[in-house]
């Protein structure tokens, strides 16, 4: 059975830097915890992810996913991704 241990204020403070920015799993690897425990973490700090972000992290993943550069997923799937980044005329 694991065993628990308490969130330091320096780690909370982190998790409330670093988490719109990057993504929880590079966040656990850091700090030495599980993704899920990150994102309970965040949560509970009342820190969200900006849109821009979240669709940064969806494409990365994607194109890592299908082994294509983000330049190279097709304009759809970058629209649904970031409707809203779209049409504000964000770039791709």
């Amino acid at each position: 059975m694991a065993v628990r241990r308490g969130w330091t204020p320096a780690e909370d403070e982190f998790v409330r830097r670093a988490y719109p920015k990057y993504p929880a799993s590079e966040i656990a690897k850091y700090l030495g915890r599980t993704k899920a425990a990150v994102h309970i973490r965040a949560n509970r700090l009342g820190v969200k992810k900006p849109h821009e972000a979240r669709r940064e992290i969806a494409l990365r993943n994607l194109s890592k996913a299908h082994g294509k550069p983000k330049r190279e997923m097709p304009r759809h799937v970058k629209e649904a991704l970031g409707v809203y980044a779209y049409w504000r005329g964000g770039t791709w």
